[in-house]
């Protein structure tokens, strides 16, 4: 009796709790289908007691960025009470991510009613399903293979460990980041499961993303070993120093990758060795940047990085190797973080480095101290004008540029005159010219005598009268264009024209904090750009959206 009047009483509550709201939009059958390493298709049916109007898709990778950047497409479809949608993420139009990578999406839904509905977060590993992969795990580190024997695996996984703890051991540098390697059979399908990649690639880190792919070379397991010690570190090294204000010096960070292997191999000693020999060191500002594409200059390049990191840990300790890392990671340039912990710049480093390698200072070095001239500004060049004036030169203003004494508009010909008179230059007493009125008065009376001449030659004899007064208005013209017109028979105020744009060289501004400034092209932002726009889709409708966060400055 009890448990039926408990039974009731259940039910009796059951009544009365509110019925479920069902959404008002819905989501079925959303799923993701990836040809790899080419496309991932999303696809979703959508429905509503309602015609659904707008659908979009939001879609990304776990793909490290500055801030929280969404793709979004808007797909093509035809409105209904229940749509099915699809949409293709072409990674030959948008390039492809790293293998492995965690690619998520959402589906966003409008009804006519304006009712808005986004589905659950979905995610799928982008990875090829050819391979039978399997995986070894250990602390912070997670391998990935197949085709190849455990006990190689073991191997790899420990050389991983090693390169992580020596550099933590020497820099102080760790990740608690999981970092997955992926160790392909051969390097062939190794890119096989990327796109556009070179035929000499054997390995890369994609260091936004935590993720190495490297083709093991059965003929050289060592190489394989060095080369996942080298990868690993630049993934190290992109966690410790990330940030969207600068990038770590090239230097610096292959500097860090070839010592993370371990000893330098013969070819790496041989060579650096070849270029001190024959005075062939690399810049230390070239090194900051992208390394050659000449593959001798390249070998140097690393091998004289790895030297120069080398002095760094050997000579000032971990400390201070590992403050340089962090102050990079501030977005500071290489010269302010050098100067803040090392207390010199690069050039003063490679001053000292090379002094430490008995190598004499490089001649640019040496004119790179020697004081910049400062350069000389164009003067202002004026137009010129009907009139000179004699008197003391006018005030200039706050935007011209004075005009030094001597220059080419103190010796420029008057306009109509075939003489040059310098301003202030003197023609008599007290430097004014001579009276014009009697040579004018003659001009003028010669042209009254000729008019009146020929005048009274066209009366008499017509074809006489054409011939002398032809005659008479050259001479006349000979007399005016030989008569000099003196400056300072002219006003003495002078016309004022506006003064042209000097040649005086730009100084940008000094550069506050959080501002990106170009001295080049006259240009400063307030923070480097940031957003990547998805350029991949299946029709003209697509969008990006940008939130950006919190971002140190």
């Amino acid at each position: 009796m009890r448990i039926l009047m408990l039974f009731a009483a259940v039910m009796q509550f059951l009544n009365f709790m509110p019925p479920q709201q069902k959404p008002a939009i819905t989501f079925a059958q959303n799923m993701a289908q990836l040809t790899f390493p080419k496309t991932a298709a999303f696809s979703a049916t959508i429905s509503s007691g309602e015609t659904i109007t707008d659908v979009e898709l939001l879609y990304g990778s776990d793909k490290r960025t500055c801030s929280d950047v969404q793709a979004l497409v808007v797909p093509e479809f035809t409105p209904g009470k229940s749509v099915r949608v699809s949409w293709k993420w072409e990674m030959e139009d948008s390039g492809s991510i790293a293998p492995g990578s965690e690619v998520w999406w959402q589906w966003r839904a409008t009804n006519e009613k304006g009712e808005t509905v986004t589905s659950e977060k979905k995610t799928i590993i982008w990875l090829d399903k050819i391979h039978p992969w399997k995986v070894k795990e250990d602390k912070n580190i997670r391998i990935h293979y197949y085709q190849i024997t455990d006990q190689l695996a073991d191997e790899f996984l420990k050389t991983a460990l090693d390169a992580q703890e020596k550099l933590k051991t020497d820099t102080g540098m760790e990740t608690t980041a999981t970092v997955d390697l992926y160790m392909y059979k051969t390097a062939k399908e190794m890119r096989d499961s990327m796109l556009y990649e070179q035929e000499w690639t054997g390995g890369m880190a994609f260091t936004d993303s935590n993720k190495i792919v490297i083709g093991v070379v059965d003929t050289d397991i060592e190489w394989t070993k060095s080369t996942e010690a080298h990868e690993l570190t630049h993934v190290l090294v992109g966690n410790y120093t990330f940030t969207c204000l600068w990038t770590t010096p090239t230097w610096l960070e292959e500097g860090l990758a070839v010592y993370a292997e371990g000893d330098p191999d013969d070819s790496t000693v041989e060579v650096f060795e070849n270029a001190k020999k024959n005075d062939e060191l690399i810049s230390f500002h070239i090194l900051s940047a992208s390394f050659s594409s000449d593959s001798k200059l390249a070998d140097l390049s690393y091998s004289q990085s790895f030297y120069m990191v080398k002095y760094l840990i050997e000579t000032y300790g971990r400390e201070k190797i590992n403050n340089l890392l962090k102050t990079l990671s501030k977005g500071t340039t290489v010269d302010e973080a050098l100067s803040t912990v090392y207390g010199f710049n690069l050039n003063g480093f490679e001053k000292e480095w090379r002094k430490s390698i008995n190598v004499p200072e490089a001649q640019w070095a040496a004119d790179a101290e020697k004081p910049t001239p400062v350069p000389t500004e164009i003067p202002t060049m004026r137009p010129v004008t009907n009139s000179v004036s004699t008197g003391p030169a006018a005030e200039p203003a706050a935007d011209a540029t004075p005009l030094p004494t001597g220059t080419a508009e103190a010796s420029l010909p008057i306009a109509f005159g075939g003489t040059r008179n310098t301003p202030g230059s003197s023609n008599g007493p007290s430097g004014q010219s001579s009276d014009m009125t009697p040579p004018i008065l003659a001009i003028l009376g010669s042209l009254m005598v000729c008019v009146a001449v020929s005048a009274f030659a066209h009366f008499k004899n017509r074809r006489m009268g054409v011939v002398l007064t032809i005659t008479l208005i050259t001479i006349a013209s000979v007399i005016l264009g030989v008569t000099p017109a003196r400056a300072s028979s002219l006003p003495a105020a002078p016309t004022k024209y506006p003064q042209l744009p000097t040649a005086t060289p730009y100084t940008p501004p000094p550069l506050e904090k959080g501002m990106y400034s170009n001295a080049s092209s006259g240009i400063s932002l307030k923070i480097p750009s940031n957003a990547r726009i998805d350029t991949s889709r299946a029709s003209s409708n697509y969008f990006f959206a940008m939130n950006l966060g919190a971002m140190p400055f």
